[in-house]
């Protein structure tokens, strides 16, 4: 086969596999923790939330990196 023939394939393959995806709705209160270290403990507590859709900025949450 040609390249182009196989990027088609590929192409039509992958278009048609994100149409076929349901969407999922992430949107309400969620709870999280912050870890700045880049550590998670396996007893972490979750004692911050956030209403999705929305960042840690908009929430005024989170570690400032200036």
């Amino acid at each position: 086969m040609k390249p182009i023939v196989t990027w088609g394939f590929a192409l039509f393959g992958g278009l048609l596999f994100a149409a076929c995806t349901p969407a999922v709705d992430l949107s309400g209160t969620w709870d999280f923790c912050l870890d700045a270290e880049g550590t998670v403990a396996p007893d972490a507590v979750f004692d911050d939330s956030i209403v999705l859709p929305g960042t840690t900025d908009l929430a005024a949450l989170g570690v400032s990196r200036r």
